[in-house]
This record gives C-alpha cells, structure tokens and sequence, in this order.
C-alpha cells in the first residue's frame, strides 16, 4: 500500500468530484473504501468521509460536528455502546497532536445543504488544530467543533 499522504493530492484540488469510494480510494483521497476515517494510530489520519452515518454529525459550512466511528451494531447499524479511542478515532486525535492536516470529503447521503447532490466531493483540508476532543455520553466520541480554513485552492460551493 502507498505511503499516507498528509494535505492536497496532487491531480485532485479542493472540490474534485467522485462518482464512488473506488474513485476516492484510487485517486488516494480517501483510502478506504468503506471506513470515513483515513488513517491509523501510529501515523494519524488523512482524511474523514462525511457520509450522514452518525445522527450527531452536522455540517454548517464553516463548522462541522464530526463523531468518529464505532459503538453500532454490525447487523442493525443502531449505537449500542460508546465509542473508544481506538484506530481511526485515535489516528484522528494523533492528527489534532501533529497538526497534521485532514481531508474533507462530502458524500451525497450526509444530510447537509452543503454536500454533493450525487457521489463525493474533496471539499476542503483541516489545517492545524482540529479542534476540541471531547467523550460525550450517548455513545459517542464527538470532534467538536472542527474549525478549518479554506485551502488556497478551495472551490465555493
């Protein structure tokens, strides 16, 4: 498997557009297929898909409530514990230490006037400090409050 890669892929500016995960993961915008967090405890992560799994997430524009992964049931998709931090939750938290950056991608069924109407779009790069972690009951572990500054090269939606 390539090297992660932190920031801007080259060939894929803020607001490219993915017709599907396979896309994503083969342009190395987003690596996993299924997983909305790029990444491992060892050496951060990447990138988070923002796909409307999580009922807590939300997406102002210039804000996003980001809850991680974890705690649902593999058969009924329903939380039924909280989440740890582990793996993409943990790489997410290793990124916020580094102030490695983070890629943002919208997927079409994350509820959000600001996602795609169809697909994915690479949409902006977390720059520095993700924000505050803070582990909220209600099974979750929640990245509150993640604020980003717009990429050079971010395209308006």
């Amino acid at each position: 498997m390539p090297e992660r890669s932190f920031g801007h892929i080259a060939g894929h500016l803020p607001g490219a557009e993915f017709e599907s995960r396979i896309e994503l993961s083969r342009a190395g915008v987003h690596r996993p297929t299924q997983a909305g967090i790029s990444g491992t405890e060892q050496e951060g992560a990447d990138s988070i898909v923002l796909s409307g799994g999580y009922e807590d997430d939300s997406d102002s524009g210039e804000e996003i409530i980001y809850t991680g992964h974890g705690g649902r049931d593999q058969v009924t998709g329903q939380q039924i514990s909280d989440q740890l931090l582990t793996r993409g939750n943990m790489a997410l938290v290793y990124s916020q230490l580094r102030g490695l950056p983070v890629r943002v991608i919208r997927g079409a069924s994350h509820r959000s006037p600001f996602s795609p109407r169809s697909g994915y779009r690479y949409d902006f790069t977390i720059l520095g400090m993700l924000g505050q972690l803070t582990v909220i009951t209600g099974h979750k572990i929640n990245i509150e409050h993640i604020r980003y500054h717009r990429a050079h090269y971010y395209k308006e939606i």
